[in-house]
């Protein structure tokens, strides 16, 4: 049998090697392509600590060997309570340059933790579990679905060199989208003292509470919306009250 033709099958374009090398070469993404904010980062040259931190608004429960240099800008007290066996519990609230996240820390680690942060310092935090909280459970308005349980084992550092960190950071509303919140958010406004109430006495029912003092305070902003605010105890008696004070 003689064979006349032949057909061969073929998978895709093939292509001789020299034609591809006259291709133009592909261009290279622009290096704004990638987001840095999660990037972990060193300090500013000149600080003797030198450590790489994660920004805590990259930190999740996922990752591993995370370090966060943050500045403390609210601690409670410590408070005791009655549930199962009872026990003790603090609150904290920390923020670096990218954003704030709450703390907390119960029993044991209480002891060890409590008395090394100290309001307005910075630190360097690891080795705390990072768990994620509903929005109804946020503390003080934080707008991060994660927190920080500091543990007895926790590793806490001050930052003893010059930040950038904030010292306090502020999200202001207008009075009129007060309405627009839900029942125990929180806020910051930026009014002027209206006019201030008088001193009033009350009996708290709550168990070891007794008689407190407050008073109302009317504040407008400059959409000439007023809303009230009561202040009690050490915060009517400690805050400078003035008609048209900022």
């Amino acid at each position: 049998m003689h064979v006349v033709s032949q057909t061969e099958e073929r998978i895709g374009d093939p292509a001789p090697a020299s034609s591809l090398a006259q291709e133009p070469a592909r261009e290279a993404l622009p290096i704004d392509t990638f987001d840095r904010k999660c990037v972990p980062g060193f300090p500013a040259a000149g600080d003797a600590q030198r450590r790489l931190t994660s920004p805590i608004g990259c930190i999740n429960p996922f990752m591993r060997n995370w370090t966060i240099r943050a500045r403390v800008v609210g601690k409670t007290e410590v408070r005791h309570y009655d549930r199962g066996r009872g026990g003790k519990v603090f609150k904290a609230t920390l923020m670096d340059e990218s954003q704030e996240i709450g703390a907390f820390a119960f029993d044991g680690a209480v002891d060890t933790i409590y008395d090394k942060l100290d309001k307005g310092s910075v630190y360097y935090i690891s080795q705390a579990h990072i768990t994620e909280v509903t929005e109804k459970f946020r503390a003080n308005g934080i707008q991060n679905k994660y927190e920080l349980k500091l543990e007895k084992d926790t590793k806490i550092e001050e930052c003893l060199e010059p930040t950038s960190i904030p010292i306090v950071r502020y999200h202001f509303i207008p009075i009129a989208s007060l309405e627009e919140l839900r029942t125990g958010s929180f806020c910051d406004v930026l009014t002027i003292l209206k006019d201030v109430g008088p001193l009033r006495r009350r009996r708290v029912c709550a168990a070891g509470s007794g008689i407190k003092t407050n008073r109302h305070v009317n504040v407008m902003d400059m959409s000439q919306h007023v809303v009230r605010i009561t202040l009690w105890d050490s915060l009517q008696k400690n805050s400078p009250l003035s008609h048209g004070r900022l």
